[in-house]
């Protein structure tokens, strides 16, 4: 994916390196939870055939598309249930690309938003129909881990009993912001009791480092014509559709390591080259650990308080 969008840009492969070798989510992938490590080998599969697609459309190439994503929807409905919907979401999100990146007429334009309408819709439909099983699933899920984000809850994470227990219109941004920068407070998995939360800790630290990168990536998208094409336009969508659906579900940071690998595609968009850009990522930076610096000193607070 990196050379189909970037070329062969030696600075990006390095920190993409960078950003792998050090993401705490692959840690705790590669040493505890290895079905999450299939997933995210599928999902950034499917993620590769649609950016190779979109970087150069042809008609030719819909067939082999189609039986690919079958078999991404076969695979995903066996390894993880819920993630059953992953290639339709992408398919919307390759529609949207179309949709919303720049080169198009309104007429064009128009109907790709009504064809990714008639997808979602005969989606919806199928998916009621035929997929009870991965619809309880995603309703069973979604109990399942707001129970236990309680439990944690009581024995101090109070960051999740701020979000979980709130409606879904509450729920879904604060739950957005909350999965980039989970755990509150950082420190809580450095208290040594399961590896799984050490690496969550870690990946805290290293989502602090990531998260400016994409904001910065994403003002650059709107702000620049150029950098609005079907490929930086699909990233975006999916990254952060993908994100809202956990927030709205699980809120589970280790599912959102499953769509890690376009959003490491997003994070390499600014060129940390170029003096202007660096600065901006360090504005950002800055912003971001300042606001979280105040969040760690009111949940101190708080708890002095208790």
């Amino acid at each position: 994916m990196i050379r189909i969008i970037y070329g062969h840009d030696i600075e990006r492969i390095n920190r993409l390196t960078t950003m792998f070798s050090f993401c705490g989510l692959l840690w705790l992938f590669a040493s505890i939870h290895l079905r999450d490590a299939v997933v995210l080998l599928v999902v950034t599969g499917n993620c590769l055939i649609w950016v190779r697609y979109l970087a150069a459309p042809k008609a030719n190439a819909i067939p082999w598309l189609i039986v690919t994503n079958l078999v991404f929807f076969s695979g995903l409905a066996l390894l993880r249930t819920e993630f059953a919907f992953v290639p339709i979401a992408m398919l919307l999100g390759a529609v949207g690309s179309f949709a919303l990146s720049t080169g198009l007429g309104t007429r064009r334009r128009l109907l790709f938003v009504l064809a990714g309408a008639a997808i979602l819709s005969l989606a919806a439909a199928t998916y009621t129909d035929l997929s009870d099983d991965a619809l309880f699933a995603l309703s069973r899920g979604s109990e399942t881990y707001s129970a236990q984000a309680n439990e944690q809850a009581a024995t101090g994470s109070m960051g999740l009993t701020l979000i979980v227990n709130q409606p879904l219109a509450v729920r879904l941004p604060l739950g957005l912001a909350y999965l980039f920068v989970f755990p509150i407070p950082f420190w809580s998995g450095f208290q040594l009791e399961t590896a799984a939360s050490l690496f969550k800790s870690f990946n805290a630290l290293f989502f602090y480092a990531l998260t400016p990168l994409a904001g910065l990536a994403v003002v650059r998208i709107w702000q620049q014509r150029a950098l609005r094409n079907r490929v930086n336009v699909f990233l975006v969508l999916v990254t952060f559709g993908f994100a809202l659906a956990i927030a709205g579900t699980s809120l589970e940071t280790r599912h959102f390591g499953a769509f890690i690998s376009p959003l490491f595609m997003l994070a390499l968009l600014p060129d940390l080259r170029q003096d202007t850009e660096r600065r901006a990522y360090r504005s950002l930076l800055v912003c971001l650990l300042g606001l979280l610096a105040a969040v760690h000193v009111a949940w101190i607070l708080l708890k002095l308080a208790a």
